[in-house]
């Protein structure tokens, strides 16, 4: 099950899997242990997972956080790969829906992964927990 946790440190919301023993805040490099927080929220679907980081980063220290919509989608690169992201992919299937070389969308994808914008889930797969246009 997917769900958002705060970091205590630098107290970023991101998302997570709840059941992995461990995850690192893209801000200040904390390691967490989402299996011993307790959840902001959780969300049924991973297309709610970016909405749900975005209301809770919005909404700061509350205990329970409703999504809010995502905001519009722009044309950038890397606004286009979060977009696609919304439902899980691979590296493959993004390039697929982009239109670029395998190459590129996996140096796409490892820059977002590092500013904490998509989460490589264990199935291989990338999904968006920062909506397009932050």
């Amino acid at each position: 099950m997917l769900g958002v946790v705060r970091c205590p440190k630098c107290k970023l919301a991101r998302g997570v899997e709840l059941s992995a023993a461990k995850a690192t805040c893209p801000s200040c490099g904390r390691e967490l242990h989402p299996r011993k927080m307790k959840p902001l929220c959780s969300v049924d679907s991973v297309s709610d997972l970016p909405a749900a980081v975005q209301a809770a980063n919005i909404r700061g220290n509350e205990k329970e956080v409703p999504p809010v919509p995502p905001k519009k989608i722009r044309r950038s690169p890397s606004d286009r790969a979060l977009a696609a992201l919304a439902q899980p992919r691979t590296c493959e299937e993004l390039a697929a829906a982009l239109e670029l070389e395998e190459e590129d969308a996996q140096l796409l994808l490892d820059k977002l992964a590092e500013n904490g914008a998509v989460l490589r889930l264990r199935d291989g797969t990338y999904l968006a927990i920062s909506p397009a246009g932050e």
